[in-house]
């Protein structure tokens, strides 16, 4: 949408950026996780999708938000679009499991890692998923290398970090898969 407006001009495409804009701003789930989930029900409270994903916060869905926040400020350069940001980096470098690596989903209110088996069925730790689970979903993730891409982004577009300092994202996006 903002390569259309970029290149079209059109005031629809403008509108739809604004409405992306809001939604992102309105969805953020409020402290302590002031993050974002997977998926929300229409009164944008987190909801079941896939039996395996639980309604939670996604730490996934919250680095590319923050990623999409700063593309559409650079884009329209609105600065309450930065706002959210700082609070969900906060959040981000706090729930870091002990293993050095994120869980895909966060309960709420209580920042634990959610594992769910097929039939949602809910185990304590990776170790209890069945081998499909385990090893073909991602339930803990090494975020670190986004995490870094977009905190750097984040200070460089509002102004905290000099020019020369700006992160390579598409190399980070090839490299990590966020």
């Amino acid at each position: 949408m903002i390569e259309a407006d970029t290149y079209y001009g059109n005031s629809e495409f403008a509108e739809s950026l604004r409405k992306v804009g809001r939604f992102l701003m309105i969805s953020q789930l409020p402290p302590p996780q002031p993050g974002w989930a997977q998926q929300y029900n229409e009164f944008l409270q987190p909801a079941w999708a896939r039996s395996f994903e639980p309604p939670s916060v996604c730490l996934s869905a919250t680095v590319h938000n923050i990623n999409s926040l700063i593309d559409l400020y650079l884009h329209t350069h609105r600065a309450e679009l930065l706002e959210p940001i700082p609070d969900a980096i906060r959040w981000l470098k706090a729930s870091r499991l002990p293993n050095g690596k994120w869980g895909r989903f966060l309960e709420l209110g209580t920042n634990k890692p959610l594992y769910f088996d097929r039939g949602r069925i809910r185990v304590d730790l990776l170790q209890q998923l069945t081998l499909e689970r385990r090893t073909g979903y991602g339930y803990e993730n090494d975020i670190q290398n986004a995490l870094d891409t977009a905190e750097r982004r984040y200070l460089q577009v509002s102004g905290q970090l000099p020019e020369a300092a700006k992160p390579d994202r598409e190399a980070v996006i090839k490299k990590t898969g966020l």
